[in-house]
C-alpha cells in the first residue's frame, strides 16, 4: 500500500488563488493513481430477501385522509 509521502504520486501541485474572506489558498494537487485488481469487501443489501409486511402494517395504520387531507397528493 502507497501513503501520501511517495513522491512518484503527486504529479502536479498548484496554488489556484485565494478566497476572498480569509488568508486561505485553494491548492490543487494531481495524484497519479494505478489500477489495481483489489476486491471490495463492502456487502450490499439483498432486497429480495426481504420482509417487508411489517412496514406495510406500520403503513396501513396511517390515517392517510387524515395526513394528506380530502385532495390527496
Amino acid at each position: 500500500m502507497r501513503t501520501s509521502s511517495e513522491e512518484e504520486l503527486v504529479v502536479d501541485g498548484k496554488v489556484r488563488g485565494s478566497l476572498a474572506c480569509c488568508d486561505h489558498v485553494v491548492f490543487e494537487l494531481r495524484i497519479q493513481r494505478t489500477g489495481s485488481n483489489v476486491k471490495s469487501r463492502t456487502a450490499g443489501l439483498d432486497f429480495r430477501r426481504a420482509e417487508f409486511g411489517f412496514f406495510r402494517r406500520l403503513l396501513g395504520r396511517i390515517p392517510w385522509f387524515m395526513v394528506l387531507g380530502r385532495g390527496g397528493v
